[in-house]
């Protein structure tokens, strides 16, 4: 492992071209957000769960701030008051391809940092990426499906026992654990399976707890920004939310190659050169 100064840090983080990656990171991760939420909308409102779709926009939207949550909140829940017929068949395929994209961003990107060289197999590196954008797909919806379910079966087991105060105690207190660890398992996956190159455990584990800190970090002060500094609205009015939901993927994506860097850094021995 070797030691770098923050200086040499710095200019290698500038070598790579992070901002451009996270640029692409950004949009592609954009191109995703709104196939892949309305797929969420319209197979949540196939369950059978006393959930109304305002509720269920909510829940989705809890941790972010609440410009985009209005912007995105109105379209999900005008979407749901005039869905076209056969609409999980047909948001599941745009949403599968544009969180493939997004997956491949993520893994060019971090290939980048650890030196991959590109490979020219178009065919299996797209398949592969709509396998992990599928994964990602279904590891969201289980999650939220959690969140969301969860309470309804405490509830239920409370009435059952009669502890309903107890079992809704429990609810709030696994709450936002579990958002953790979802976003825990989408930071440690990336970082170690995504570029395609074997990683100590130490690199990988040090890369993905960088980036979940730094989501965590950046879910609060970016949020107590816009509330109490920023006043975007008042100076960009109804562009103010698509100003400020572009900025935030920036920065997640950022906070992402960040974590990759690191984990590549710890990859190597204290005799070998920085990467470059």
């Amino acid at each position: 492992m070797r030691a770098m100064s923050p200086l040499s840090l710095l200019r290698s983080i500038r070598s790579f071209g992070l901002s451009g990656a996270a640029s692409q990171m950004g949009w592609s991760f954009l191109l995703a957000l709104f196939p892949s939420l309305i797929l969420l909308v319209a197979a949540f409102d196939l369950l059978p769960l006393e959930t109304r779709v305002e509720a269920l926009t909510t829940e989705l939207l809890a941790g972010v701030s609440p410009q985009i949550a209005g912007l995105l909140g109105d379209f999900l829940e005008g979407f749901a008051r005039h869905r076209p017929p056969g609409e999980i068949l047909l948001w599941f395929i745009p949403a599968l391809w544009a969180s493939s994209r997004g997956v491949r961003a993520a893994r060019q990107g971090l290939q980048k940092i650890y030196g991959v060289p590109p490979k020219h197999r178009w065919l299996p590196m797209r398949l592969l990426d709509l396998v992990w954008a599928l994964l990602a797909l279904s590891l969201t919806g289980l999650g939220f499906l959690i969140l969301i379910a969860g309470p309804q079966l405490l509830q239920f087991l409370g009435s059952v026992f009669n502890a309903e105060s107890l079992f809704g105690q429990l609810a709030t207190w696994f709450r936002w654990p579990f958002v953790v660890a979802i976003l825990a398992s989408f930071s440690a996956l990336a970082i170690r399976v995504l570029p395609g190159v074997p990683l100590p455990r130490a690199a990988w584990l040090s890369g993905s707890g960088l980036t979940l800190g730094a989501w965590l970090l950046l879910g609060l002060s970016f949020r107590y920004w816009l509330e109490h500094l920023g006043h975007f609205e008042k100076i960009y009015g109804g562009l103010a939310s698509f100003f400020i939901l572009m900025f935030l993927l920036w920065l997640i994506s950022w906070a992402l190659l960040l974590g990759g860097f690191l984990a590549a850094s710890l990859r190597l021995p204290a005799s070998e050169p920085p990467i470059s």
